[in-house]
């Protein structure tokens, strides 16, 4: 369920029997490209890299444990998934519409909860003479 897709989503989950809901890294990441893929604005063979951090809550009782664990000295953030075969991957690659799977580059920090996605895009990946305008309107 991520009603925000695309305009016919909502009409989809509301007709669904089963709903699913992409993952906290997915969610930002499918948030920002969909609507650019989907306006042709990135083009869906963009070769494109996520850089994303997010709470250690996200980690489940593990990590919490770690982060909250007093006597433990944490660094303030870390990467993961250097194997470059994150469960999130397929995902993220279906749901914006790209052919690609991006680089992924997912990393815990030592807040609790929240997250940053950036997505870096080189003008020369952008469809010819694309405006900041053009962006915000999709």
């Amino acid at each position: 369920g991520f009603p925000e897709l695309s305009k016919s989503q909502k009409s989809e989950i509301t007709s669904s029997k089963r709903i699913s809901n992409p993952g906290c890294y997915p969610t930002g990441f499918i948030a920002l490209l969909r609507p650019l893929v989907d306006a042709g604005i990135v083009p869906v063979d963009a070769p494109l890299t996520v850089n994303a951090i997010s709470g250690y809550s996200g980690g489940g009782n593990a990590l919490i444990g770690i982060y909250e664990d007093e006597e433990v000295e944490n660094e303030p953030w870390g990467a993961y998934g250097y194997s470059m075969n994150h469960k999130h991957l397929p995902e993220m690659s279906k749901y914006t519409g790209l052919n690609t799977k991006p680089i992924f580059q997912p990393a815990v920090a030592t807040f609790a909860q929240g997250m940053v996605v950036s997505v870096p895009i080189h003008y020369s990946l952008l469809k010819d003479d694309t405006t900041g305008k053009d962006v915000h309107v999709a």
